[in-house]
Formats: structure tokens, C-alpha cells, sequence
């Protein structure tokens, strides 16, 4: 999965500007595999890249429905960043995503 910045590397060298929905499968595979780290530093990378304007909400849902029940206090403070640029960007939230950070929440307070 680390060869996605190699491929994102070859777009920019042929003038080719990614975006915020070529790193969502990343993501989202990361995610599903359980390696919620990885999903993390794609999701860096991509701000990054300057496509943070580019908001996913989905891929930000999953995240934090993923991370839930986690024991790792890295994770929470990840979950807790993601919060905060919710406030920050003033991210329209869908119900999915106010039911995932309800469940967060009633986990960990």
C-alpha cells in the first residue's frame, strides 16, 4: 500500500494535479485492512498535497467509525483532530456521520 505515493509521485511528474478522490480508495483500503495508521498517513499525505480544500466527509466517517472501540490513545488524539477540522472547515455533517460520532463519543466519555 506504500506505493501509493510512488503513483501519486508519476501523476504529478506528467503535470497531472491529484485529488482528494484518487486518495479516498487508499484510504478506505487501509481502513478496511485494520491498519488505521496507514489510512491516517494517507490522509496526511493528501492534505499535503495541497487537496485539503477537497473535503471527503466518508472517508472521515469511516475513520472514525474504525477507530472506535480502539485502545489507542494515537488513534483517539487522530479521531479528536478529525473533530476539530469538522469545526474548522464547517464540514455539513450527514446523519451516518453524527451516528459515528455519537457511538465514538458514548465510547470514550
Amino acid at each position: 500500500m506504500a506505493n501509493y505515493k510512488t503513483m501519486f509521485d508519476e501523476m504529478i511528474k506528467d503535470g497531472l494535479t491529484p485529488t482528494a478522490r484518487h486518495y479516498v480508495p487508499f484510504v478506505e483500503a487501509f481502513t478496511q485492512r485494520g491498519d488505521l495508521m496507514g489510512a491516517f498517513s494517507c490522509l496526511e499525505e493528501m492534505q499535503r498535497s495541497g487537496v485539503v480544500r477537497e473535503r471527503n466527509i466518508d472517508v472521515h466517517t469511516a475513520l472514525v467509525r474504525a477507530c472506535t472501540g480502539q485502545d489507542s490513545q494515537q488513534l483517539q488524539d487522530k479521531v479528536l483532530e478529525i473533530f476539530r477540522e469538522f469545526r474548522a472547515y464547517r464540514d455539513p455533517l450527514t446523519n451516518d456521520t453524527l451516528e459515528a460520532i455519537k457511538t465514538w463519543f458514548d465510547r470514550y466519555m
